[in-house]
């Protein structure tokens, strides 16, 4: 197949951004020409994205109980669209791949008024309101997870594909775990997503309290937090002589994981994928109240083939904490079969597997 223009339609959130950042590394490598339309929000990332050009569309949300607030929003999405039409043609862009959130409305629907195919991708085991609306409209769904809640809405469309991990991760593709041995050091990676988790900057140091000394002394603990938080726990973990890195942001946090003998972290889609790629055990702590109750589906799946444990924020206390942390240092079984269990969910050729299935359907 020669040279291709394709554009990529995702924004919001890293965990929109990272699998079409993928997505984007493979077509480019394949001879593609990538382009990317994202919203305000997604220009964080746009400075290690390989796309030939960035246009910044709008879009809003149309999921608002206030009158004046949807209009508002359906303003700038048929903005968006025009934008993206005018964008589409001027840039002869063959098909359209759109990594849900409303950040993808507008180019998908361009794309359908230019007569142009699509592909849509859902990166949560929930399939969003956006990707549910879009569908309609694309020739295929790609699935990160086998089971997908509302998927069965979309009939044949869906397709399991994987969710798709940056050349970063990829890296780490012969990462083998490497089991807890009694006595030695502990590896714990702890980390909340973009924005932290207050929650683990609460529970965990009151969990290590609970820790006799011996076992506390062995556990080596990498902790993302809020940075209003950093110079407290830093103190606190001091006080407590412990091996602590502790800071807003980890640039190498693929490495920290694969490094580790258990993470703890909430359970977005990136989260999840990245574990099973490289096979860890995870806590994962859903995030109460995210929409649709993605999250807690993402960690379902994990916690079904026993590859981590799923624990509700409301049971994430200190005593449980602690309690599995010292049953596992005693007993490390548990995470060794986890880390297998998680390794057999991964897929390591989602973003191969999705570049084919963007190719199949151009033209």
């Amino acid at each position: 197949m020669g040279a291709k223009n394709i554009l990529i339609a995702a924004g919001g959130t890293g965990g929109h951004i990272f699998p079409a950042e993928a997505l984007a590394e493979t077509l480019k490598r394949r001879g593609h020409h990538v382009y990317f339309a994202t919203d305000v929000r997604g220009l964080r990332f746009v400075k290690n994205f390989p796309a030939h050009e960035v246009k910044l569309i709008d879009g809003a949300t149309v999921f608002s109980k206030s009158p004046i607030s949807l209009v508002k929003a359906l303003y700038k999405i048929m903005r968006g669209v025009v934008q993206s039409v005018v964008y589409i043609r001027a840039k002869k862009i063959d098909i359209v791949v759109g990594f849900g959130g409303y950040p993808s409305f507008a180019p998908m629907m361009a794309g359908k008024l230019c007569g142009k195919p699509s592909v849509l991708h859902e990166q949560n085991a929930v399939l969003g309101r956006a990707n549910k609306l879009l569908a309609k409209f694309s020739q295929r769904v790609a699935l990160s997870f086998p089971k997908t809640k509302f998927a069965e809405a979309i009939g044949d469309k869906a397709v399991f594909i994987g969710n798709p991990l940056r050349s970063i991760v990829h890296e780490l593709k012969d990462t083998q775990y490497k089991p807890y041995i009694i006595g030695e050091k502990f590896n714990l990676v702890v980390f909340g997503g973009s924005q932290g988790a207050q929650v683990f900057n609460d529970i965990l140091p009151a969990a290590m309290m609970k820790l006799p000394d011996d076992v506390r002394g062995k556990i080596n603990l990498v902790q993302q937090v809020r940075q209003d938080s950093v110079e407290r726990l830093i103190k606190l973990y001091d006080e407590l002589n412990m091996d602590a890195i502790i800071a807003p942001f980890f640039g190498d946090m693929p490495k920290l994981i694969a490094n580790s003998h258990l993470v703890i972290g909430r359970a977005g889609a990136t989260t999840v994928a990245e574990l099973c790629y490289i096979g860890i055990p995870s806590i994962l702590v859903p995030l109460p109240g995210s929409l649709d109750g993605d999250q807690a589906n993402n960690a379902k799946n994990i916690a079904d083939i026993g590859g981590g444990w799923l624990c509700k924020q409301d049971e994430f206390t200190a005593d449980y904490l602690a309690g599995k942390i010292q049953d596992w240092m005693k007993a490390s079984e548990p995470l060794t079969q986890a880390a297998q269990n998680a390794k057999n969910l991964g897929q390591p050729k989602a973003a191969e597997n999705l570049a084919d299935l963007v190719e199949k359907y151009i033209g």
